[in-house]
């Protein structure tokens, strides 16, 4: 259940009590900070701070991550990567996330896996979804986290450059498996999208699924 009482007055963020994380576990939360700033930065409660916050945090987990898991004891990676959590935690605190966040719930609390992992997974597929209405957002994300690479592309070829990437460290970090690798059963897919559906953070996704389109979401990661 949720309680206020339940919500830390503050966090210590010590880079020497890092360096002993299993990779799993440091790949995974890394790629949660990435989602938290991504899904930030296109839900319906960003603003303009919000977003530089989550360009900074990005742009942090791409430099950084591949980084911190081939070099663990670096205390100057681990702390670049509590600077990447600190600052997508302050992006989507002040607007939010979305429906990468409510599948991950609804399927990490069900089949007990690790938040991070979750988010991971579904986050490709959710950039997918979401494009046709936060398009512009996407393409601004992907020229502030690679302004080289994104030089002189269209929108949608920029779109196309964030997906990719982050595709691309998924696969490198080994947060990229199959739902069905996994354990995840498809006749638990009414009650994974039920809430799914449910999740307080379905509301600032920047489009509201449908049941079926939750499903096919599923599917693609099945």
């Amino acid at each position: 259940t949720k309680d206020i009482n339940a919500l830390p007055f503050c966090s210590i963020n010590d880079p020497e009590l890092m360096t002993g994380l299993p990779r799993a576990i440091t790949a995974s939360t890394g790629m949660d900070a990435l989602s938290h700033a991504v899904e930030s930065y296109v839900c319906n409660n960003a603003y303009a701070l919000s977003r530089r916050l989550a360009i900074t945090a990005c742009s942090l987990v791409f430099e950084t991550l591949p980084e911190v898991l081939e070099n663990p004891l670096d205390l100057e990676l681990r702390e670049q990567m509590i600077y990447a959590e600190f600052t997508a935690g302050m992006a989507f605190c002040n607007s939010g996330v979305g429906i990468d966040h409510s599948l991950a719930h609804a399927v990490g609390a069900m089949y007990h896996l690790p938040h991070g992992l979750c988010t991971a997974i579904f986050l490709p597929p959710v950039i997918k979804f979401n494009r046709r209405s936060a398009g512009m957002y996407y393409a601004e994300l992907a020229r502030g986290v690679f302004p080289k690479k994104a030089d002189g592309l269209t929108d949608e070829a920029c779109i196309d450059l964030l997906y990719d990437e982050i595709l691309r460290l998924s696969n490198s970090v080994g947060t990229n498996p199959s739902l069905s690798s996994l354990g995840v059963l498809e006749s638990h897919f009414p009650e994974i999208i039920d809430k799914a559906l449910r999740d307080g953070n379905t509301a600032r996704n920047p489009i509201i699924p449908t049941a079926k389109e939750l499903e096919r979401i599923l599917r693609e990661v099945y």
